[in-house]
């Protein structure tokens, strides 16, 4: 049996250092901020927020991938999708 993830939606932001860590926070429906990483380094920190427009980027991709792109470059989008979705490429 497979269960479905799902992650906190976005949008993530990086608003800035938590003491020597960096955090990503969530603003739930109420507005309030809520913190759900923190790491050491700012550019992971960046990555890690814009993560979720990452993945609807991609998914938008792969639904509207065209043969005008490299066969190597849509199975690396392909690929990409599936591990960020738990799935075995």
């Amino acid at each position: 049996m497979t269960t479905k993830m799902t992650h906190t939606p976005g949008p993530w932001e990086c608003p800035g250092t938590d003491g020597d860590e960096w955090a990503i926070c969530h603003r739930d429906r109420t507005r309030k901020r809520r913190t759900i990483a923190h790491v050491y380094y700012e550019a992971n920190a960046r990555l890690i927020a814009a993560a979720p427009d990452l993945l609807a980027a991609l998914r938008r991709y792969v639904q509207y991938e065209d043969e005008k792109h490299p066969f190597s470059v849509r199975q690396a989008a392909r690929t990409a999708l599936a591990k960020a979705e738990g799935r075995t490429p």
